[in-house]
């Protein structure tokens, strides 16, 4: 394809189709320089690529601003495939396709200072994690199921650049790796496991109150047919509590 840079990012979908992204230049002869993302398909192994299709850029005819953009990450969670890029303000914007193979509008996923572009991957269960590299942090993105992706809280970090790369770990979460940028030392994040949900605590149960002749014996109220006892108590106790009433 004409102009298309020499770097493509690749995305597999659970049933197996596998998607390139990628950026186009195209210069035109009044100086112009022409930038988009562009992306192709695999719907069945050992079948051709579909031809590159065009999704813009998230600065429509700005072509200046378009020009700054990164190189896009393609990755895809339990609806469809994203394309996400590093923008001209250094942050992030990303471009998502619905079930129905329908792409949304861009949309501005906010950051800054990244480095170069991001890395991402995704759960068993279809959700996306990002992750992009600062001077002096990496920056970190996140998703429920079928939800928008979320920032989360920066990682003071020293990346090099070009070193990023995520992967799921096979237990619901996904590990981000990167060289130190001072002394190329390998780093390794990955967030801790959900918690399990809290197990629910039995009702506690009052212990049963000792039997007393007396309790058992004395009702709080007597039944209309018969008197209350007297003071003199009887000369023997029946061998079972209760009384009977008089005729």
């Amino acid at each position: 394809m004409p102009g298309l840079e020499p770097y493509l990012s690749i995305a597999q979908s659970p049933e197996g189709y596998v998607s390139l992204a990628g950026l186009r230049r195209r210069a035109h002869d009044d100086g112009r320089a022409e930038t988009d993302v562009v992306y192709s398909t695999q719907f069945q192994s050992g079948r051709a690529m579909t031809t590159w299709r065009s999704v813009g850029t998230p600065y429509g005819q700005d072509w200046q601003r378009a020009d700054q953009i990164g190189v896009p990450t393609a990755v895809r969670d339990s609806v469809g495939l994203h394309l996400l890029v590093r923008n001209a303000g250094g942050g992030v914007c990303g471009r998502r396709q619905d079930a129905r193979g329908i792409w949304g509008p861009w949309t501005d996923m906010k950051g800054s200072h990244l480095l170069d572009t991001v890395s991402g991957a995704t759960t068993a269960d279809g959700r996306i994690e990002l992750f992009g590299p600062a001077s002096e942090f990496v920056l970190r993105w996140r998703q429920e199921p079928g939800g928008p992706l979320r920032r989360v809280l920066n990682t003071p970090a020293k990346p090099l650049t070009g070193t990023a790369t995520s992967f799921p770990t096979g237990d619901g979460r996904v590990a981000h790796v990167w060289r130190d940028a001072t002394d190329s030392v390998l780093q390794h994040l990955s967030p801790p496991p959900p918690r399990a949900p809290a197990a629910r605590r039995a009702p506690r149960r009052r212990p049963p109150r000792p039997w007393s002749p007396s309790a058992a014996t004395a009702p709080a109220r007597w039944p209309p047919c018969a008197p209350p006892w007297t003071a003199t108590p009887p000369r023997s106790w029946p061998s079972a509590p209760g009384r009977a009433c008089r005729p």
